[in-house]
């Protein structure tokens, strides 16, 4: 798989997590709801779910999405943001991340 980690700002609490592997979409629906990410996002990838809130605790946005084969978490963790910025977000960077995978 792929994995990369990036610093937002200046500020090491304010990152984003991407990782990307092939996996059965069994896994996917098995992740999702170990992370907690219950709300369905239509249209992106055969099954994406999200969380209101980083999968690492605090405020942020995390997205597990599965299609054609592959795996993909996006996670941001920020503090004081508006929540529906964070949602565009992480729904955002898994479609450049599906797109560019398939």
């Amino acid at each position: 798989g792929v994995y990369c980690h990036y610093q937002v700002t200046g500020d090491a609490n304010t990152n984003v997590e991407v990782q990307l592997k092939q996996a059965p979409r069994s896994e996917a629906e098995t992740l999702a709801a170990a992370m907690g990410a219950a709300t369905t996002v239509p249209g992106l990838g055969e099954l994406a779910f999200r969380r209101d809130s980083s999968s690492l605790g605090g405020a942020g946005a995390t997205l597990v999405a599965w299609s054609n084969g592959v795996l993909l978490t996006v996670l941001l963790n920020r503090e004081g943001a508006d929540q529906a910025v964070m949602n565009t977000a992480v729904e955002a960077i898994a479609r450049a991340v599906l797109a560019a995978s398939s």
